[in-house]
């Protein structure tokens, strides 16, 4: 039982992080862009309202990126660049 509500918690403060930073920032969530390679930060990344892109590593390779606006192939990736704006 104790797990079932530590889980909950921790998705409750999905995307708590990014906030965090979006409001030092000044900035709001949804013109934030953010880069992970693991699944659940890009879960909390999407959770906060954040332009989300998943950079899969090997170990990583597998996880479920779903909740990722994009997918780039690694941080040198030209969509990252377009993103950015450059």
């Amino acid at each position: 039982m104790a797990d079932r509500k530590s889980k909950k918690r921790r998705r409750g403060k999905a995307g708590a992080g990014n906030q965090k930073a979006a409001d030092r920032l000044g900035v709001p969530t949804a013109e934030m862009l953010v880069l992970e390679d693991s699944e659940a930060g890009t879960r909390a990344a999407a959770a906060a309202g954040a332009v989300t892109v998943a950079v899969p590593h090997r170990h990583t390779a597998k996880h479920a990126f779903s909740s990722a606006t994009h997918i780039a192939q690694s941080l040198a990736d030209p969509l990252i660049y377009r993103l950015l704006g450059e």
